[in-house]
């Protein structure tokens, strides 16, 4: 399950044995420099807290809240709960996705209405700029109108990454 930590949590309100999978996930663009996307989309940590119904808390709960109620497990006893409950866990991580998934697409599609909005403008002042200066070459507007097209097709790859998976068990 590549980078997963377990934890202990001591929090009253949990029944001991209770099980919450906290996933977080990088919502990011991989294009080249020269397009620079990353002032539209830049890198940004999507986190989703579950619990055994599948219902995200993230929004309850602060990741510093969660942070310092946490215990640490060791490693061997870890991995022992980790290989065991390996079944379990698996489809909590494909609902999690699920559940980040429009939270990923609402931020590619601000993405791509602010690079088609910047470019419009940009167009628009070079398109008039044009018509009174004639160093502003067509190839100039070719070249932008190319970008675009290409920052738009690039941000419509953006991808979600799981980058950790914390478990954490109610002790």
């Amino acid at each position: 399950m590549g980078n997963t930590a377990v934890a202990l949590i001591k929090n009253k309100a949990l029944k001991p044995g209770t099980v919450l999978l906290e996933l977080i996930y990088v919502s990011e663009v991989v294009a080249p420099r020269s397009l620079q996307l990353g002032r539209y989309l830049p890198p940004a940590a999507l986190r989703c807290l579950l619990d055994a119904n599948g219902n995200d808390l993230s929004s309850r709960v602060s990741f510093n809240t969660l942070n310092d109620q946490l215990e640490s497990v060791p490693r061997a006893s870890a991995n022992k709960f980790i290989q065991a409950q390996r079944d379990q866990l698996t489809p909590r991580i494909n609902a999690g996705e699920e559940k980040i998934t429009p939270r990923h697409a609402e931020r590619v599609a601000e993405a791509q209405r602010r690079l088609a909005a910047d470019t419009e403008e940009e167009l628009a002042r070079l398109t008039a700029l044009q018509a009174v200066n004639p160093t502003v070459r067509d190839s100039e507007l070719v070249a932008l109108r190319s970008q675009r097209e290409q920052g738009l097709a690039m941000l419509e790859k953006a991808a979600l990454r799981l980058e950790a998976i914390r478990v954490l068990v109610a002790g």
